[in-house]
C-alpha cells in the first residue's frame, strides 16, 4: 500500500492518518471489542482468525529509520506479524479473564441472600448455620457450571442454581418440620429436609433428560404465556418478601400484629435503605444501558457501607451497627453438609405429602428451558437443539441431587452478560467451574461483614422486577380475562403457597380457555331456502313450491371448535330460526346445521345436539338436518367417529309416538347441497301426498324428466309439446360412445368441440386446484358452458368406470341452429338451465368455502 492514501480501519479516506493518529489506532485495533472474538463465541484460534482477516495495515512511513521502529512495523501487517498476533491473543484473553471474575462476582453476590433462603426464618433451632445454604447454593451452581462446560453447545454459558426455586424449597422446609415438630421428632427434621431437596433435584433431572430423549422440547412451550406469568408474579412477591426478612432479620407474615414491626423503627429504615438503593438502581438501568451496571452497583453497594462507617469512625461492633451485617456464625466445613444425611434419623413416612410440592417444583423448573434457551440464542445469534439443552439440564441436576444439592440451570442473565462482556471458551468456562468450587470449599468466610442491605437490595431488586414483570406490564397487553388469571395466580401463591398456587394455574389455564373460546363466534352465515338451492334439476311447478316454502328452510353455517363452552351459540340460532316460523301455521321448520368447517366436535356438544333434536321432536316443529364436517388428516370420519354414534342411531330410528306418517326429523349428509335437497324433498313431499321423500343425495337428472320439464316450459295455451317426442328428435344429433375407465373425454385449456349427456357410468371432472364434481346420474349434462360461451375447458373429464353417454359435436351444433333452429332453442334453454343451476350451487358453495362443484 502506498503510505500517501494507507489508512486504519478507523479513518475516512478524508481523513489524513498521520504516524501518531495511526499508531494511537493501532492501539484501539488491539482492544477493539469486535476483534476478540466472532458473535457465535468462537474458540481461541478461530478468534485471531477472525482478528487477522481485517487487520492489513500499512507501514506508518516510508522514510522510517530503523531507530524509529520495529522492523516488522516497516512491513505491511498481511495478517499481522507475529508479535502483534501475540499483543492480540493477550488481549482476548484479557478480555475473557475480566468475564471470568465479573461471573465469579454475579455467582457471589447471589450466593449470599438466596443460600440464606433456603430454611425459613422461623426456623430458630437450625442445627447448622444457615451459611449451609449458601454452600449448597454455590455446589449446585458448581456442578451445573462443569456440566454446561464440557456438554452445552453454547460457548458461554454460565450455570447457577435455581434461584426461582427458592419459595417451593422453603415450603419443603416448612412443612416437614411443622410435621415433625408436632409429632416430637425435632432430630429428624433437617436430614429429612436435606433428603427432600435432593430427592426433588433427582426428580428435576429426570424429568429434563427424559424430554430431551424424547425430544418433547417444544411441548414446553404448550404453557400458556400468562401462566407462567402469574408465577413470576407469585415467585416476585416471595423474593420481595424474603428481601425484606433478610434485610430487617425478622421472620415476614401476612399478618396485622406481625406487619407492625416492620413498619417500627429501626426495622422500617433497615428495609426502606436496601428498597432505596433498588429504586436507585431501576433509575440508573433506564439512563445507563451497560450490562456491567448491575453487577458493579452491587459491589459498591458493601463498600459505600463500610466507607461511611470509616468517615464517622464507627466500627464493626457497634451496637447501631450491629443490626445492619449479618449474625456472626461459625462457618460450616465444606464436609459438614454430607455428614447430614444420616438415613436413620430420616422420617421417610412425611416424604409422600411432599409430592404435590416435588411436582410443582418440576413443573416450574421444566418451565424455564423453553424461555432461557431461545432468549440466548436471540442474544448470541445461534441456533440451539433444545433437546440436546434438557439433556445437559437433567445431567446437571441429576448430578447435583445424587451430591446431595439442589436444582440448577442455564441462566439467561448470567451468560448474557458474561457474553457481553466478551467471555467464552471451554479453559474459562472450566476455571467459572473450578473457582466455584473453591468458593464452595473455603466457604462464606465474609459473609459478617457483609451489610444486609447489600443482599436485601439485591433481593427486593430482583422481586419487584418481576413483580413488574409480571403484573404492571401485562396490564395493557393482556386480555381482561389472562389478567385476571395472573392476578389470581400471584394471590394464591402469596397466600396459600407455591404448590396451591401451580394447580390453581393449571385449573385456571383450563378455565380461561373455556372462556375465551366461548366467545369465538361458532356460528357463521345464517341463509334461507328461498336463495339457497340445491343442485337438484327441479320443475317449473316444484321450483312455485320452494319460492313460495322455501323460507322455512334455515341454513346455519358453524365453524371452528364446537364443544360444551359455546353450544349456546348454535341453540341461539337454532332458536331465532323456530321464531321466525308464522303464527298459528302448523308448518315445519327446517334447520340446515353446515359442521362443513368444524374442525372439532367434543362429545358434550354431540350430546347437546341429540338432546336439540329430541326437543324438536317432541315439540313437533321442525326438522333437522346436519352436514357432517369432513374428516382432517390422521383423524377418523364422522361415520365412523364415536361422538357421533348417538345421532347416526338418532337418524336411523323412527318415532314411537305417533309420527310415523311423518318425514324422518333428523337427517345426515354429506354435504349441503345434499342436506339442502333433502329439505327440499320434505317440503315437496307435504304438498305432494303422493311424493315420497327420496333419502338419495343423486339430483333427479334424467333424461326424460329434463324433456318432460322443458316440454312443458316452453308449451303454448294452444299447442301441447310431446316431451317423448322433443327427445326423439334432439337424439337425432347426438351420437353414442362408450369409453373405458380411465379414459379422458376432454383436457384443461382444450377447445369445446362437445357436448356430452351421461347415459351410464361414472365420469369425474377435474381442475388443476384438485377440486373434483362427479356424474353418476342419467341425463347429466357436461360441457355446456363451453357450448354457451366458447371458452376453453377449465377442467378434465375423464370416466371412472366403464360409460356411455350422448355427444354432440360442434359441427352438429351449428347444422342443428341452421336446419331445425327451435330444437336448438330448446337445447340451449336446457344448457342454460343446466349452466344457471350449477353456477348457483357453486356460488352457494363458495360462499360457504365448501365448494365442490366446478363448472364444466
Amino acid at each position: 500500500l502506498d503510505s500517501a492514501t494507507a489508512t486504519s480501519p478507523f479513518h475516512t479516506a478524508e481523513e489524513p492518518a498521520s504516524p501518531s493518529v495511526r499508531r494511537h489506532s493501532i492501539v484501539r485495533q488491539t482492544f477493539n471489542p469486535t476483534a476478540w472474538a466472532s458473535a457465535t463465541g468462537d474458540k481461541d484460534d478461530d478468534a485471531l482468525q477472525h482478528v487477522n482477516r481485517w487487520h492489513v495495515l500499512a507501514p506508518i512511513s516510508t522514510s522510517t529509520s530503523a531507530a524509529g521502529l520495529d522492523d516488522d512495523l516497516d512491513r505491511p501487517l498481511l495478517g499481522g506479524s507475529k508479535r502483534w498476533m501475540d499483543c492480540r491473543h493477550a488481549a482476548i484473553n484479557i478480555k475473557r479473564f475480566l468475564a471470568f471474575v465479573i461471573a465469579n462476582v454475579l455467582v457471589l453476590i447471589e450466593a449470599v441472600p438466596f443460600g440464606l433462603a433456603f430454611f425459613p426464618a422461623s426456623w430458630d433451632d437450625l442445627p447448622v448455620p444457615r451459611a449451609l445454604g449458601i454452600q449448597m447454593f454455590l455446589l449446585s451452581t458448581a456442578i451445573c457450571q462443569l456440566a454446561f462446560a464440557f456438554s452445552s453447545k453454547f460457548d458461554m454459558a454460565t450455570g447457577l442454581m435455581m434461584c426461582e426455586n427458592v419459595p417451593f424449597l422453603q415450603q419443603i422446609a416448612r412443612d416437614v418440620r411443622n410435621d415433625l415438630v408436632a409429632q416430637g421428632r425435632d432430630e429428624e427434621a433437617l436430614p429429612t429436609v436435606l433428603i427432600a431437596f435432593a430427592a426433588s433435584t433427582i426428580v428435576v433431572g429426570l424429568a429434563f433428560y427424559g424430554l430431551g430423549c424424547l425430544k418433547l422440547g417444544s411441548a414446553i412451550g404448550l404453557i400458556p404465556p400468562y401462566i407462567i406469568l402469574g408465577c413470576i408474579g407469585g415467585i416476585g412477591i416471595f423474593i420481595t418478601q424474603t428481601g425484606v426478612e433478610i434485610s430487617t432479620g425478622l421472620t415476614f407474615a401476612w399478618q396485622p400484629n406481625v406487619l407492625a414491626h416492620f413498619f417500627a423503627r429501626p426495622a422500617l429504615v433497615m428495609w426502606l435503605v436496601p428498597l432505596g438503593c433498588s429504586l436507585v438502581l431501576r433509575l440508573l438501568s433506564t439512563r445507563v444501558r451497560s450490562p456491567m451496571l448491575t453487577p458493579v452497583f452491587f459491589v459498591l453497594v458493601p463498600l459505600a457501607f463500610h466507607g461511611a462507617l470509616l468517615a464517622s469512625g464507627t466500627g464493626l461492633d457497634d451496637p447501631r451497627v450491629v443490626p445492619w451485617l449479618f449474625e456472626k456464625e461459625e462457618t460450616p466445613p465444606w464436609w459438614l453438609m454430607w455428614t447430614l444425611y444420616d438415613f436413620d434419623k430420616v422420617a421417610w413416612d412425611v416424604l409422600p405429602a411432599q409430592m404435590g410440592t416435588f411436582a410443582a417444583i418440576t413443573i416450574f423448573s421444566l418451565i424455564h428451558v423453553p424461555i432461557n434457551i431461545p432468549s440466548l440464542c436471540m442474544t448470541t445469534d445461534l441456533v440451539a437443539d433444545i433437546d440436546h439443552e434438557l439433556k445437559v439440564h437433567g445431567l446437571a441436576n441429576m448430578l447435583a441431587g445424587c451430591a446431595g444439592t439442589l436444582q440448577n440451570y442455564l441462566c439467561y442473565s448470567n451468560s448474557a452478560l458474561y457474553y457481553k462482556c466478551g467471555g467464552s471458551g471451554l479453559l474459562y468456562r472450566g476455571m467459572l467451574a473450578a473457582s466455584t468450587a473453591a468458593f464452595f470449599v473455603i466457604g462464606p468466610e465474609c459473609i459478617s461483614v457483609l451489610p444486609r442491605c447489600m443482599a436485601g437490595s439485591l433481593m427486593l431488586h430482583i422481586g419487584t422486577e418481576l413483580v413488574r414483570e409480571a403484573l404492571v406490564e401485562p396490564f395493557k397487553t393482556l386480555d381482561r380475562i389472562e389478567y385476571t388469571a395472573v392476578v389470581l395466580i400471584t394471590l394464591v401463591m402469596t397466600a396459600a403457597g407455591m404448590t396451591q398456587g401451580l394447580l390453581v394455574s393449571a385449573i385456571l389455564a383450563l378455565l380461561t380457555f373455556v372462556l375465551q373460546s366461548s366467545r369465538v363466534p361458532v356460528v357463521g352465515s345464517v341463509g334461507h331456502g328461498s336463495r339457497i338451492r340445491s343442485s337438484a334439476w327441479r320443475s317449473i311447478a316444484e321450483l312455485d313450491i320452494l319460492a313460495e316454502h322455501g323460507s322455512l328452510i334455515h341454513v346455519i353455517q358453524l365453524q371452528g371448535t364446537l364443544f360444551f363452552g359455546n353450544f349456546s351459540q348454535v341453540s341461539s340460532a337454532i332458536r331465532a330460526a323456530l321464531a321466525q316460523r308464522p303464527a298459528g301455521s302448523d308448518a315445519f321448520v327446517y334447520v340446515v346445521l353446515d359442521m362443513s368447517a368444524i374442525t372439532c366436535l367434543d362429545t358434550a356438544a354431540a350430546k347437546a345436539l341429540e338432546k336439540t333434536y329430541l326437543e324438536l321432536r317432541e315439540l313437533r316443529v321442525g326438522h333437522l338436518a346436519l352436514v357432517l364436517p369432513r374428516p382432517l388428516a390422521g383423524m377418523a370420519p364422522a361415520d365412523q367417529d364415536p361422538a357421533y354414534a348417538g345421532l347416526r342411531a338418532s337418524a336411523s330410528t323412527r318415532s314411537a309416538t305417533g309420527l310415523e306418517k311423518e318425514t324422518a326429523m333428523l337427517q345426515l349428509s354429506a354435504s349441503l347441497d345434499a342436506a339442502v335437497e333433502w329439505c327440499e324433498n320434505c317440503i315437496l313431499a307435504k304438498q305432494d301426498t303422493a311424493r315420497q321423500p327420496t333419502a338419495s343425495v343423486k339430483p333427479s337428472l334424467s333424461l326424460d324428466f329434463m324433456m318432460q320439464s322443458f316440454a312443458a316450459q316452453f308449451a303454448s295455451k294452444q299447442e301441447a309439446i310431446d316431451g317423448a317426442r322433443l327427445q326423439k328428435e334432439l337424439l337425432t344429433w347426438f351420437s353414442v360412445k362408450e369409453i373405458g375407465a380411465g379414459d379422458v373425454i376432454w383436457r384443461e385449456g382444450d377447445k369445446p368441440r362437445e357436448v356430452c349427456v351421461l347415459v351410464e357410468g361414472k365420469l369425474r371432472a377435474e381442475d388443476e386446484d384438485g377440486t373434483v364434481q362427479d356424474a353418476d346420474c342419467p341425463g347429466c349434462m357436461m360441457g355446456e358452458f363451453g357450448l354457451l360461451t366458447g371458452e376453453r375447458r377449465q377442467n378434465t373429464l375423464f370416466a371412472l368406470e366403464p360409460s356411455k353417454y350422448y355427444v354432440l359435436e360442434d359441427e352438429q351444433w351449428r347444422r342443428m341452429q341452421e336446419d331445425a333452429p327451435n330444437l336448438a332453442f330448446i337445447l340451449a334453454s336446457v344448457a342454460l338451465k343446466y349452466a344457471g343451476n350449477r353456477l348457483r350451487h357453486v356460488a352457494m358453495s363458495s360462499a360457504r368455502a365448501n365448494s365442490q362443484a366446478i363448472p364444466v
